[in-house]
């Protein structure tokens, strides 16, 4: 195999190009892989309060079986507990809050 020294200079800037190009092209597709397309809300239907119930319903019914998922969770293994139980709620109701505010706003 040849040793990148026995290359002729040509080869080498060649070389470090296709590679510059191969890592831009993987930031690209790394930072479109993030992305996610948001729909635009429906035109306004006799059914919307309906489906506000049904999402502050099943909202509220995630939320408590996250909390259910912690106490089985800290059931089953006690290591740095309560903490993790105390952080996960936390962060639940972060979301629930968050969730909530904007099903509220659709009202």
């Amino acid at each position: 195999m040849r040793q990148l020294e026995d290359l002729p200079i040509w080869a080498r800037l060649l070389l470090g190009l296709a590679a510059i190009l191969l890592a831009v092209v993987f930031i690209l597709l790394a930072s479109y892989a993030g992305q996610t397309e948001v729909y635009p809300l429906p035109a306004p239907s006799p059914f919307d309060q309906h489906l506000v119930d049904l999402d502050i319903r099943s909202l509220d019914d995630a939320y408590q079986e996250q909390i259910r998922h912690l106490f089985h969770t800290w059931l089953r293994d006690d290591t740095g507990q309560p903490i993790r139980l105390i952080n996960g709620a936390r962060k639940a109701r972060t979301a629930y809050i968050a969730a909530r505010t904007v099903i509220e706003k659709r009202q």
